[in-house]
């Protein structure tokens, strides 16, 4: 029996899944698409619009009970895949799992690698954490879709069969938004104010091309803001160097296409990066560190991809200031490759895809 249906089994709304999400439920196949979410959005997300998301075509089952998550895993078996993401923190999804496991659906995983590559010792029970997750259900997942090449190092080595496994992403989509060029070179740098986000590395690059021409905006609110507020007067990049609180939906595309980079100096694991979407949906390159599950986006004319260290992330800056602000010209061609490859449309093909590449041969046996 095809597959006919597609059921996400997701933590909350989020901007980051709706493209895809939209374009399969608008594919030709004719998909019923499904998503199952076990809590409402935070204040903290709202502010970038993660509750104003609405669907068209696709059936939303926000905070079930465990008898409705019964029923939704057990409805037209045969034709169904169940696409699970946040088992380990989620309750809704193991018990959306276990009823999946029960009826006998076919079963995929969309996730997030753990952080690992940092070297923190948290790595450590997170690693046992996702041992045991394998061990209880590994055998019945059938498709792994990890974000990006760290999600495949990270669930290879808590022993997932490669084989099953094809990288995806997060699918951003956004109007390219046409600002006036900045007259200095505008460094961007998006994130909370947490210490793996490395708004501190940032800073001290800055400080080491200080005989350079450039302004850097941060905008960031979390419990290490008033630690780089203090840390960029030391360096004496006061002057050169302002902090912005999170701003709305509207100014914040126009930030990202007035920016000419952005930068995420991540020192810590970052699963993905959904910012370097965005960024790259205006044009604007980026650079970011080697702990960052989105550098699978960034290629030639797109930024760089560097380790995290304030030598390598200083000179890489340098080398982009030198390559100019980015003409008009280079922002459409950077624009339009990341819509072909990382729009919604783009994300359903590779789901369908792999998908079709791992489960289907069951649908047809």
């Amino acid at each position: 029996m095809p597959l006919k249906r597609i059921v996400f089994w997701q933590p909350n709304h989020s901007p980051h899944q709706f493209p895809l999400l939209d374009a399969l439920s608008r594919h030709e196949n004719g998909y019923e698409v499904e998503l199952v979410l076990s809590r409402t959005v935070n204040p903290t997300r709202q502010v970038f619009s993660w509750g104003a998301i609405s669907y068209e075509h696709v059936a939303v089952h926000e905070v079930p009970s465990a008898a409705a998550v019964d029923v939704i895993a057990g409805r037209e078996i045969g034709s169904s895949i169940h696409v699970f993401s946040g088992v380990a923190n989620d309750e809704i999804a193991r018990i959306g799992m276990e009823a999946c496991i029960r009826h006998g659906a076919k079963i995929a995983v969309m996730a997030e690698a753990g952080a690992w590559r940092d070297r923190h010792p948290a790595r450590y029970p997170r690693l046992v954490k996702h041992l045991m997750l394998k061990q209880k259900y590994g055998k019945y997942i059938q498709a792994f879709l990890p974000m990006g090449q760290v999600g495949v190092e990270w669930y290879t080595r808590v022993g997932y069969d490669p084989g099953i496994m094809t990288p995806i992403g997060y699918f951003v989509e956004s109007a390219l938004v046409t600002v006036p060029p900045p007259a200095t070179f505008e460094i961007l740098f998006v994130g909370r104010a947490v210490p793996l986000k490395g708004g501190d590395l940032l800073l001290r690059a800055l400080g080491k091309i200080k005989h350079l021409q450039w302004n850097a905006s941060l905008m960031t609110q979390g419990q290490e803001r008033e630690k780089w507020e203090a840390l960029a007067q030391s360096l004496g990049l006061g002057e050169r160097v302002e902090f912005r609180d999170y701003e709305t939906s509207l100014a914040y595309a126009q930030r990202l296409a007035s920016a000419s980079v952005l930068v995420l100096p991540n020192k810590g694991d970052e699963g993905w990066g959904a910012v370097v979407n965005e960024a790259l949906m205006q044009g604007t390159p980026v650079i970011c560190t080697t702990l960052t599950g989105a550098q699978d986006m960034i290629g030639p004319g797109r930024g760089e991809v560097v380790t995290p260290d304030v030598v390598s992330l200083s000179l890489a800056l340098e080398r982009q200031i030198g390559r100019g602000i980015p003409s008009a010209q280079q922002r459409t061609e950077v624009a339009e490759w990341t819509r072909q490859h990382w729009s919604g449309e783009a994300g359903a093909r590779k789901l369908v895809s792999a998908l079709d590449h791992k489960i289907a041969p069951s649908y047809n046996s």
